[in-house]
């Protein structure tokens, strides 16, 4: 499922809820000095969840996501990704799973670093 699917998803799965989706430029966290991604909140006693309209959708699938998960859904129908994705909290998940799964250890001897997203080995010692 591409993440624009599940974005859509999500929403609807809101909207099952009776949780109001609204995508809004949100402020800098004053604390962080980050920019807030949104979350759930109680608004003249209706459930409504914010987002970031210039946060990435990865990472506006993960808001709603993670807002989503604190909801009991075991009566309502998902696709499998999506309930996953929920059950998750909004960690998405690997791009590659069997690469994650293929990892072996590093030989003996050797430093692994992690550069981002990739490992790469260095046969001696990191100076």
């Amino acid at each position: 499922m591409e993440l624009e699917a599940l974005w859509e998803q999500l929403g609807g799965v809101a909207r099952r809820l009776q949780v109001e989706l609204r995508i809004e430029r949100l402020t800098i966290d004053a604390e962080s000095k980050e920019p807030s991604r949104g979350g759930l909140c109680l608004l003249r006693g209706r459930r409504v969840l914010l987002v970031d309209e210039r946060a990435p959708l990865r990472d506006r699938v993960a808001t709603v996501a993670a807002a989503l998960s604190r909801f009991d859904l075991e009566s309502i129908h998902l696709p499998p990704l999506v309930r996953a994705t929920i059950e998750r909290g909004g960690k998405m998940q690997a791009r590659h799973p069997a690469r994650e799964a293929a990892r072996v250890p590093p030989p003996a001897g050797s430093t692994w670093v992690r550069i981002g997203v990739a490992v790469a080995a260095n046969d001696g010692p990191i100076a």
